[in-house]
């Protein structure tokens, strides 16, 4: 079928996304080595479970791995707006991953957002009423809440106990936003600049959407912009790439683990590629 008809889950663009890889497999093949590298880690760490901040920043690498992975096959399909979308999530793993490196305390405030989202799902869920008194599990998300509420004092406190400079002028726990994590890990610039941009395809915006819609010379409405991209493409796969890198570097740095022995060698490999990308177009 063609793409007008199946859009990227057709037969057209899967073959158009073959040939687009074959033609660039020199790229190709380094992503698929910095996946098969990261793997390596994931088979040989070693984490204690009851150890929150090690549980913690695993989370975060396995997640970036994922989102890697995402971004992938993504750019092998040509959906360069979504891929974009993937990149910006690993930003935000980039932030965070970077400034628990710099400040040990943010894995404990991340943890503690984290619960407090969820208390929020729970007070939301416990004022609907299509669940009523007959429902079984009622009584067990109440429980949930009530002992979440308490886990969260706790947690609040411990923060405090160590850090008095995090609280706001009513003395609680001032929240934690993706601007403050970014600005932690000195990666303010890439927050405002790449990130922002990024944010304008994940949600939606105005901005974004007037570019799916193409005008005839006259301003008339000509059509979606709906179609196999190539503009940016491997640009993005290198941004996810070198973001991806950056985070086993400091998960590795972190958990106290050996690196891969290939890691550097890939580093190498992504500037030698990247430049010669650069000069190619």
């Amino acid at each position: 079928m063609s793409f007008d008809e199946d859009g990227f889950l057709g037969a057209e663009a899967k073959q158009a996304g073959e040939n687009y890889a074959q033609e660039n497999k020199q790229y190709f093949a380094y992503f698929a080595s910095v996946n098969r590298v990261s793997h390596g880690l994931v088979k040989k760490a070693e984490l204690n479970p009851h150890h929150g901040p090690q549980v913690f920043i695993a989370g975060l690498y396995l997640r970036s791995l994922t989102v890697f992975q995402a971004a992938i096959i993504l750019a092998e399909r040509g959906v360069v707006t979504e891929l974009r979308t993937m990149v910006r999530s690993l930003y935000e793993l980039r932030f965070q991953t970077e400034s628990i490196f710099r400040d040990p305390i943010v894995g404990a405030r991340l943890t503690f957002k984290a619960e407090q989202a969820e208390e929020r799902r729970l007070k939301a869920f416990s004022k609907q009423t299509w669940p009523d008194d007959t429902d079984p599990h009622r009584p067990q998300r109440e429980l949930r809440l009530e002992a979440l509420r308490h886990d969260l004092d706790r947690m609040e406190a411990e923060i405090l106990a160590q850090r008095r400079d995090l609280a706001h002028k009513k003395g609680r726990l001032r929240p934690l936003t993706i601007g403050e994590l970014a600005e932690i890990a000195n990666m303010k610039t890439e927050y405002e600049i790449a990130y922002s941009h990024l944010c304008e395809t994940t949600h939606s915006s105005a901005r974004y959407l007037d570019e799916m819609v193409a005008y005839d010379e006259a301003g008339d409405f000509g059509g979606f912009q709906y179609q196999q991209s190539k503009q940016l493409l491997l640009v993005y796969c290198f941004t996810a790439a070198e973001l991806h890198l950056d985070n086993l570097t400091r998960t590795v740095e972190i958990l106290q683990v050996t690196p891969p022995p290939e890691l550097d060698q890939l580093k190498e490999t992504h500037r030698n590629l990247e430049e010669q990308l650069r000069r190619r177009d």
